[in-house]
């Protein structure tokens, strides 16, 4: 079953990630990563997230070509990529482009709106400007785990929605950060007016 609707939201349908991993990185920021678990409904805006492309960009999983952990990254856009680190914490990324074309978006960051309190019980902490912020913090958050790899979007118990007329604006370019290849590429992309980014406070000399 997939959703169509959810409380006044537009729901994200696949071919909206049959781009390049940048072009939806920066249009995702702004709108709604959602999950439906035992009946909570939880998450918030995007608002800090990065793009990964395929072997010419030698950070991302798809570098050193297709293997059974980064198969989904190989197309087409629009799956769950969830993955492991330090073999503790989760990242979840929804794979972009089009069949054969390796890309992913990692989303570093949310704005908690829904099912707030359901997110605090889970992640243990009532510092909402820590709930989200941060891979790892947004997986737990949200109760993704590594039964959502593979996922083909929409589902009806997660999903990328965005509210009517309130699509983002004024989205901020930078180098993406944690990791040591790369490091020049402008493909993370976040709203500079957020309280909830990952990371360093100070990012004017990133700024395009």
């Amino acid at each position: 079953m997939t959703p169509s609707s959810e409380a006044g939201f537009s729901i994200l349908p696949a071919d909206f990630f049959h781009r390049s991993a940048p072009d939806v990185a920066e249009s995702i920021v702004g709108l709604y990563l959602l999950t439906r678990r035992d009946g909570s409904l939880c998450g918030g805006k995007v608002v800090e997230c990065e793009a990964y492309l395929g072997p010419d960009d030698p950070a991302s999983h798809a570098a050193c070509g297709p293997t059974d952990r980064n198969r989904y990254m190989f197309g087409p856009g629009g799956v769950v990529y969830v993955y492991m680190i330090y073999g503790l914490h989760l990242c979840f990324n929804v794979t972009a482009g089009k069949d054969n074309e390796a890309g992913a978006v990692l989303i570093r960051s949310l704005e908690p709106e829904y099912g707030v309190e359901k997110m605090e019980e889970r992640r243990g902490v009532e510092d909402l400007r820590r709930l989200t912020t941060g891979p790892a913090n947004l997986t737990r958050a949200l109760e993704i785990t590594l039964n959502d790899n593979g996922k083909k979007l929409p589902e009806n118990d997660i999903f990328f929605a965005g509210v009517p007329g309130t699509f983002n604006k004024g989205v901020v370019r930078t180098p993406r950060i944690g990791i040591s290849k790369a490091r020049h590429l402008k493909y993370r992309f976040l709203d500079p007016d957020s309280n909830f980014i990952s990371g360093p406070a100070k990012y004017a000399a990133c700024f395009e």
